[in-house]
């Protein structure tokens, strides 16, 4: 909720309008609108401009495609919309696999946040 929060603080800062669903209680809308703002790449060129994304900062934007979905559709599919645990048992090597790969997603998704807040 906090990276659609920064990134739609970002994009009012770079004159683009930002996607309304970044700012919902769902968490399964925000997450969709994360992923459609980031793989868009007139918003993602707008903001490096506006912001000064560094390298590191443009790559982390960038990768939220590819690491930080992942991570968000297990935890959708956990949760419902407002947040609550659905009643499901997740088999024993997926949700290892996830614990594993949860270290860099937090980084990445911090790095995000960082850059999104830092051009404000």
């Amino acid at each position: 909720m906090r990276t659609g929060e920064a990134l739609y603080t970002a994009c009012e800062a770079a004159s683009v309008t930002p996607r309304r669903d970044l700012r919902t209680w769902q968490v399964s809308r925000v997450r969709r609108a994360i992923v459609d703002s980031v793989t868009d790449n007139n918003l993602v060129r707008a903001l490096e401009g506006a912001l000064a994304l560094t390298g590191d900062e443009l790559r982390a934007i960038r990768d939220i495609e590819s690491t930080a979905i992942i991570l968000s559709h297990f935890y959708a599919d956990t949760r419902n919309d407002a947040g609550h645990p659905k009643p499901i048992r997740p088999a024993r090597p997926v949700l290892y696999a996830y614990l594993k790969a949860f270290p860099d997603y937090a980084k990445r998704i911090g790095q995000v946040i960082v850059a999104l807040e830092r051009g404000r």
